[in-house]
């Protein structure tokens, strides 16, 4: 065991051998022999002993620490109380490590433990962050060393653009100057051979980094640093005139992420300075003006006075906890457990009687109001106003989905088997035109609507389907007490007269168009069967149909007249809009709200299957 201590101490230098003084301190005597941080390195700590790595191993992950160790480890830290024990075993490992190389956590060794504050810290999102940079360069007096790993164009870089020029403005109004260090990481083939070097001036615009004759008051340097093949610079901190640092979790660039940053003061600001030594590594041009400025250290911290804006919210939601729940009285919102209890029985009586009366208001309601129709309905409709008399619209079938108009017809389709639109109209007559009312209940059932002459309409042809020649159904949507009076409106004259309708003293007119003038040239030689003839320009539904007087003993068993509207040329591959309207002496049309019409888009898909489909792409 003795010769394997000895072993084990062997070639080892003591903690207390390593150089005290620091990088920053040496470079501040401003030696003719030390130019640079490369230099003091290489004069205040030996190279690397990296055949002692096995050793540092066994001291940190084998040896038992000894209290002598930890006292030492406690001494050798520039902190203003005792750690604990805790911390001075890991403290004293860390140390460890610098035996072999001294410079292994990036600093000088005597500044590797120390104290400071804390007095800020930011959780949230990269351009949160930028803010607080912002204040921080604006106000800065004399210096700014700002090292970060990436540095890529975006709101994050300009944050830090206007920034400087904003501090630039103010050292000109004050004849002063600031000297900027700006370390970044960017790989480049001068990275091969030199870890280090600076970023000429004619590449600052690449990056959005103002130029010199923007901020003439700023001197601003730029080190590009790159390590072949895995040596990424990842620090992401700043340092303001040796006073504060800042440390984030992220680089000067946007991301959508939830960062974090700290914002520290005291002794510990002059550890993170030696760092920016160290990896800055190269001459200063022109050298820093904080050298031998060390930061403030005080040896209590503490915050000033609570502003007053706190103490009134701190008592405020107090008096907001008491309200809610008083620990001394055990209340509940001003109210013990017994009071609660007779709170609650009364009201779930209360509740209970409300809830009884409602439902026998609405029993009465409903034994009072008829069964078969609205009370108000026709003339005394809510839906009537002065201006503007009850206008029905229309509707048409066949109609797939109730959001869509669109008729889609495939004439390349299989003729064995049924278009899925004929399916749809069928259904709809089979639901609402031939079906079979049950007369046990005393009442006659209304005389059944029929189109005596159909033509093509039949389901023996497939309403026209099959052939390219839709058969549309289209009705007027019932309204409960409304008889539509014949001819038409005044302000209807010129539209009736053009689509050259007949005047009947028992029907209103139904017409359909193309909606626009294109679609008009698309669709001709339309048919209208109605029910005791056909015509060529317009439809008509005869009024001895009108009224609906609603339900009968629940039974719905009115049928609406309807039309069939045949489009016999329609131009195939082209969608047609077409919309159908009403004229009637009582009935308002409005193309703005849709009264008094409806709207359909025809489309006959008609292209042969021989062409290739290059072709039908040109189509």
């Amino acid at each position: 065991m003795f010769m394997k201590s000895r072993k084990y101490n062997q070639d080892f230098q003591s903690i207390d051998n390593i150089s005290r003084e620091t990088i920053t301190s040496l470079l501040a005597c401003e030696l003719p022999a030390v130019q640079n941080p490369r230099e003091a390195a290489e004069i205040l700590f030996p190279k690397s002993l990296h055949h002692l790595r096995s050793r540092i191993n066994y001291e940190i992950l084998q040896h038992e620490i000894t209290q002598d160790e930890l006292d030492a480890a406690a001494k050798y830290g520039r902190f203003i109380e005792r750690p604990s024990d805790l911390f001075l075993k890991l403290f004293h490992n860390v140390l460890c490590t610098l035996k072999r190389d001294p410079l292994a956590g990036c600093i000088s060794p005597s500044l590797i433990g120390t104290t400071g504050v804390i007095p800020l810290t930011i959780i949230s999102t990269i351009p949160d962050i930028m803010q607080h940079y912002y204040h921080c360069i604006i106000h800065a007096e004399k210096e700014i060393l700002l090292a970060t790993s990436y540095w890529e164009k975006g709101e994050s870089v300009n944050i830090i653009g206007k920034a400087l020029r904003v501090l630039n403005k103010r050292a000109k109004i004050e004849n002063r100057y600031v000297i900027v260090k700006l370390i970044r990481d960017n790989a480049t083939k001068e990275n091969i051979k030199h870890y280090h070097n600076f970023l000429p001036l004619n590449k600052w615009s690449h990056d959005n980094i103002p130029l010199p004759e923007e901020i003439p008051n700023i001197l601003l340097e730029i080190n590009n640093y790159h390590r072949l093949i895995m040596g990424t610079f990842h620090v992401k901190f700043m340092i303001v005139d040796r006073r504060i640092a800042l440390l984030s979790s992220n680089n000067i660039q946007d991301r959508p992420n939830l960062e974090m940053m700290s914002h520290f003061e005291g002794d510990i600001v002059n550890s993170f300075y030696d760092t920016f030594l160290i990896s800055w590594w190269l001459l200063f041009k022109p050298n820093l003006v904080c050298l031998k400025d060390e930061a403030f250290i005080n040896d209590h911290f503490q915050f000033g006075p609570i502003p007053i804006r706190i103490i009134i919210m701190g008592s405020r939601l107090s008096g907001l906890i008491d309200a809610v729940y008083n620990s001394k009285r055990r209340e509940f919102l001003g109210r013990d457990g017994a009071r609660w209890g007779k709170l609650g029985i009364f009201y779930f009586f209360f509740y209970l009687g409300l809830g009884g009366f409602f439902c026998m208001m609405l029993a009465v309601f409903m034994v009072l109001s008829p069964q078969d129709r609205p009370r108000y309905h026709a003339e005394s409709s809510c839906m009537r106003t002065r201006s503007i008399s009850l206008s029905p619209g229309l509707g048409f079938r066949p109609q797939l989905d109730i959001e869509k108009n669109l008729i889609l017809i495939d004439k390349n389709a299989a003729r064995n088997r049924l278009d899925p639109y004929v399916k749809s109209l069928n259904e709809y007559l089979r639901i609402y035109y031939w079906k079979q009312v049950n007369n046990n209940n005393g009442f006659n059932q209304t005389k059944k609507f029929k189109i005596s002459n159909p033509g093509d309409c039949i389901l023996q042809n497939q309403y026209g389907f099959s052939n390219g020649k839709p058969c549309i159904l289209v009705k007027m949507n019932k309204i409960v007490g409304f008889i539509p009076k014949p001819g038409y409106l005044l302000e209807d004259e010129h539209a009736f007269k053009s689509a050259k309708c007949r005047s009947k003293s028992n029907a209103i007119a139904i017409h359909c168009y193309g909606e626009y003038p294109v679609d008009a040239d698309n669709i001709k030689n339309i048919t209208y069967i109605s029910e005791n003839d056909h015509d060529n320009n317009c439809g008509s539904l005869e009024t001895k149909w009108f009224p609906y007087e609603g339900k009968k003993e629940r039974q719905d068993v009115y049928q609406a007249p309807y039309i069939w509207v045949q489009f016999n040329e329609v131009k195939p591959n082209v969608l047609i809009n077409v919309m159908c309207r009403i004229f009637g002496g009582n009935i308002n049309f409005d193309r703005k709200s849709s009264r008094a019409l409806t709207r359909f888009q025809i489309y006959i898909k008609d292209i042969p299957k021989n062409i290739s489909s290059s072709k039908i792409g040109e189509i």
